[in-house]
């Protein structure tokens, strides 16, 4: 973002208590990247992690420390830093800060998607979780030992279950072989190839609430989330039902230990539940709260929510689900854009939700339109997309929080880079190649 409330602010913005935006909070031109996640330390001083190489035209590889007012503390310098992107960061009680994400080194030393840095922003080099951790690590948090829970995103052609989370020692960063999880299975049929564990909250009990994409705990069925003993393995008092159809992104806990989700979905055990859902312990879900709440997610992967959220109310469902399903009939290309043609539902909807996915039948990518036409062909243009490379394209109404049904799917290949213009993919087509 750019702008909070008409305020010029770029990317990462500081609110007072009510929601109005913190003015004495200034990152000036902010990163030259993507932010995913913030900590204020006990120093009271904030750090910023994402995909960056400068913050307000300083030089910052991928983390930053930020003063109160938003300016950039320069004496903490993690000189060339981590060499790819930085997606959850975690403060221990002595002040060091473990970061993860998709990077393999740090100042050039082999640092496998985990390391630790002092509060200065040098590598601790007592810290080595060697190669052991086979994927990026996209959350972490601290049980009461100090011990490090991590969790994050797996990748697999033949579908196989594998382990998307584990714990460290706190002193060393050694794999705690004690910390059994077994592992987290994925169906190829439903989610396709991808798994991840995105959203982590430590209960005070030592036992770890999880959210992500994913289908089973050790072949047990949870969709979107699931609770674990203190050991890793499946707490099955708590049952979520269906769980969620999508993903949980965030994850956070009120006073009263009730539980807030957020993400890409929008039912929660077969009722009508979207993005953000209140969850008794047992946990049943629970429309509206009046309680304040916030709702983070910095650790954004590969869908569409990434969100502050306070003073939220999830209103009942008591709208109409869309009859009929859109017709995608054209998708115009270019290598970093698709411009899609469809045709609307059969009764009027206030919104449609555009997926598209680089994985056969998979929702991968989200966003919305504001086009509640009754007639006539509906156009529609996605950005940022990568050049030749394959999407798979569909859309559905959605009127309220009543989801219509996913139309036809589309298959495209972008053009390589640098190509502007758009060619026509129809949807009879059953694959285009520039």
């Amino acid at each position: 973002f750019d702008s909070f409330d008409g305020d010029s602010i770029i990317d990462i913005a500081r609110l007072n208590a009510d929601g109005s935006l913190d003015s004495s909070f200034d990152p000036g031109l902010s990163s030259n990247g993507i932010i995913y996640d913030v900590v204020v330390l006990q120093s009271g001083k904030i750090l910023v992690a994402g995909q960056f190489s400068s913050f307000n035209s300083i030089s910052a590889n991928n983390i930053v420390l930020l003063n109160q007012d938003g300016s950039v503390d320069t004496a903490f310098d993690v000189a060339t830093g981590p060499n790819e992107s930085v997606k959850a960061l975690l403060e221990q009680p002595d002040g060091k800060i473990v970061i993860g994400g998709n990077f393999t080194t740090f100042n050039a030393q082999s640092r496998q998607y985990l390391a630790r840095i002092e509060s200065d922003g040098s590598l601790d080099t007592s810290f080595i979780v060697g190669s052991s951790i086979e994927f990026p690590v996209y959350s972490l948090a601290l049980q009461s030992t100090n011990n490090i829970i991590f969790v994050g995103l797996f990748y697999n052609d033949s579908g196989v279950e594998d382990i998307q989370i584990g714990r460290l020692l706190a002193d060393t960063g050694t794999l705690d072989s004690s910390f059994n999880p077994g592992g987290v299975a994925t169906d190829p049929g439903y989610w396709s190839n991808t798994v991840s564990i995105e959203a982590l909250k430590v209960l005070d009990t030592d036992q770890i609430l999880i959210g992500g994409q994913f289908r089973e705990y050790n072949l047990v069925t949870r969709n979107g989330i699931a609770r674990l003993q203190a050991d890793g393995t499946l707490d099955t008092v708590f049952d979520p039902g269906t769980g969620v159809d999508y993903a949980v992104k965030s994850i956070s806990l009120l006073s009263n230990n009730q539980i807030i989700i957020a993400g890409n979905y929008y039912t929660y055990n077969d009722s009508a539940s979207v993005s953000i859902s209140k969850l008794e312990g047992d946990p049943l879900v629970e429309q509206g709260s009046d309680e304040e709440i916030e709702v983070s997610s910095g650790n954004n992967s590969s869908s569409g929510f990434t969100s502050s959220i306070s003073n939220v109310n999830t209103p009942s469902c008591s709208d109409s689900t869309p009859v009929g399903v859109p017709d995608l009939f054209q998708v115009d290309v270019a290598s970093d854009r698709a411009i899609l043609y469809f045709s609307p539902v059969n009764t009027p909807a206030p919104n449609y939700l555009v997926s598209y996915s680089q994985y056969d039948n998979a929702f991968q990518h989200s966003v919305f339109t504001n086009q509640g036409y009754s007639s006539g062909a509906l156009v529609f243009t996605i950005d940022e997309l990568q050049p030749n490379t394959t999407y798979f394209m569909k859309v559905r109404g959605q009127n309220g929080c009543a989801p219509g049904h996913w139309g036809n799917q589309v298959k495209i290949t972008t053009a390589k880079k640098g190509v502007a213009y758009y060619r026509p993919v129809y949807a009879f087509s059953p694959i285009r190649l520039f």
